[in-house]
């Protein structure tokens, strides 16, 4: 990334390097719980052209399996990475935070799923025309502001007195570096204060600077992360830094750590481990693992979740998105917990609304730890977000509830749906008494029942939670049945009697927490380029109970893959 990419060029590589990004699909109005055929669909190796893309064709991509475990640790590839939106603002407010209360932020659009499951995904960060233009608009959008005299006279003194191509030159000096994240080459600078110099012998000093900071900020230099190493893949000192800092706090390298970087001091695992807990503790790292959770568990899906016959559930699904959130929160900072806990533990968060919608729990003011009642509920599976967010307005929804499982807890790959595949609706199995036993009909033909047989026995464990996240033993008239078996290790089959059966199992196997730290690794490193056992001897001690979540997380960064990478 050392060569000179010509700032007038810009737009056209991001256009060049452009191929496609997953967009969501719709659901068959026959059946919500079927999603409809074609490509992207149902099928993440072909997904169809979505915002910021454009392609000739589908793209292929390996399918991981993130439970694996292996020998030793394997390196993730070289390559460059295009900051996320949350990252690119996150750099601005820290370079500039003279303008944060006058900036909106930034003018991108969501960043997609990638087929890692998260959104910083680097294979699904691509540029296309539409994400072109998103950027070009952020970018002046921070130019008019940091152009402007107000904030030039406190970050340029020179812009005061000698407002001049010495005093751009200045300005690149001072900036530059921070937002390429690496030293300029003095071919560099010069064509920087050289697009300055053609724009204001045109008008004027604060015209030059606007549009010089316009190609500073949609530069590839800035918006793309390096990552590629020397020859052999070996970082440099900046490469290193600055994928300590993002990884850790979401947020550009200090200075103090670029220095450590450059003195050799961050070769030494124990000393990144040391940085990236400092870095885990401030507010901006816990961001980073509250960003990890809300798309791992996806339980912010409850915001857009309604429910027949709760008039007040637009109240309640904003306090259950709260719930989890401190859930998750006092299992991961205070208590330390893991992937067991995380499954276990009999608690939960509770105000007042929510005490009255579950039926238990005496709060009377704001949020309170409450104690959930004997066999009524454990963990993340309990929690009201994700049982409300998986399921229909009007009823259970065994595939969705069964699929998480699946796919988030035990890393399943979930087979691909034949293109022509017609599926009942669920509404018109008649004459059965309960939403597992039309389920069980309707999916049980042959064409069905090879794939929904892997994850649909887990959604009929959590059918003693209704749809709006409350515990039942009958559905209507009839007794609810909640006893399912299925295949957790892919060996043998286990038996296990509703969620809290259910929550206990998967505590037990080591595959779920293989699978859980396997997800972090990957989002820790952006996807990993596809590959799976990037921390093996972290992996290993969160299995056997040695550290936390919070710990694992800390320890990816005495990884190889931190200042190493495969070429």
């Amino acid at each position: 990334m050392k060569a000179l990419l010509n700032i007038s060029t810009a737009a056209f590589l991001f256009s060049a390097l452009s191929l496609s990004a997953c967009s969501a699909s719709d659901l068959d109005p026959k059946d919500p719980d079927k999603k409809t055929g074609g490509p992207g669909a149902d099928d993440p190796d072909n997904p169809e052209p979505g915002t910021g893309g454009i392609t000739d064709g589908p793209i292929k991509i390996e399918k991981v399996d993130r439970s694996t475990t292996c020998a030793e640790s394997s390196l993730a590839k070289a390559g460059l990475r295009r900051l996320t939106a949350k990252e690119y603002q996150s750099t601005i407010q820290a370079l500039f935070p003279e303008i944060t209360e006058q900036w909106a932020g930034v003018a991108m659009g969501v960043d997609p799923v990638g087929y890692s499951g998260f959104t910083n995904d680097a294979r699904n960060l691509l540029v296309g025309p539409q994400t072109v233009e998103e950027i070009y608009k952020t970018a002046l959008s921070v130019a008019t502001l940091v152009s402007s005299s107000d904030t030039l006279a406190k970050i340029l003194p020179c812009a005061v007195d000698a407002a001049d191509a010495a005093c751009a030159g200045a300005f690149v000096d001072a900036y530059g570096e921070k937002l390429y994240r690496r030293p300029l080459e003095g071919a560099e600078r010069d064509q920087l204060v050289a697009h300055y110099t053609s724009v204001a012998d045109k008008s004027d000093f604060t015209m030059g600077m606007k549009w010089m900071l316009v190609a500073l900020f949609q530069s590839p230099q800035f918006v793309y992360r390096t990552e590629l190493g020397d020859d052999g893949g070996k970082l440099s000192a900046e490469e290193i830094a600055t994928q300590l800092a993002f990884v850790f706090s979401g947020r550009p390298a200090s200075a103090d750590l670029l220095a450590r970087a450059r003195a050799g001091d961050l070769a030494d695992p124990a000393v990144r481990v040391e940085e990236a807990k400092k870095l885990l503790g401030t507010p901006e790292g816990r961001a980073v693992i509250e960003d990890f959770f809300e798309q791992w568990a996806e339980y912010l899906e409850v915001r857009v979740s309604s429910k027949d016959g709760i008039d007040n559930f637009n109240d309640i699904r904003e306090s259950m998105a709260l719930e989890t959130r401190k859930f998750l929160d006092y299992i991961v900072f205070e208590s330390g917990g893991n992937v067991k806990d995380l499954l276990t533990a009999p608690y939960t968060f509770l105000d007042s609304l929510l005490a009255a919608h579950y039926g238990f729990g005496s709060v009377t003011d704001g949020f309170e730890k409450t104690d959930r009642p004997a066999g009524k509920g454990l963990g993340i599976l309990a929690q009201g977000s994700f049982l409300s967010a998986k399921a229909h307005p009007d009823l259970t929804s065994p595939v969705f509830r069964g699929i998480f499982v699946y796919e988030k807890l035990l890393c399943g790959i979930r087979p691909e749906i034949p293109p022509s595949l017609v599926v009942p609706a669920i509404t018109e199995a008649q004459g059965f008494n309960t939403t597992r036993e039309r389920f069980e009909v309707v999916h049980g033909t042959p064409e069905c029942r090879s794939c929904h047989q892997v994850f649909e026995p887990f959604g009929f464990g959590l059918e003693d939670f209704d749809a709006a996240g409350r515990f039942r033993d009958m559905e209507g008239d009839y007794p609810i049945n909640a006893l399912a078996t299925s295949s957790i290790s892919g060996s043998d089959d286990i038996e296990f009697d509703g969620l809290n059966g259910l929550a206990i199992k998967l505590a037990a196997e080591d595959k779920v927490t293989n699978c859980v730290s396997g997800q972090l690794a990957s989002f820790a490193y952006s996807g990993g380029s596809g590959e799976a056992c990037l921390a093996e001897e972290s992996r290993a001690r969160l299995l056997k109970g040695d550290s936390g979540i919070l710990g694992y997380f800390a320890e990816l960064a005495g990884a190889p893959s931190m200042i190493q990478r495969k070429r």
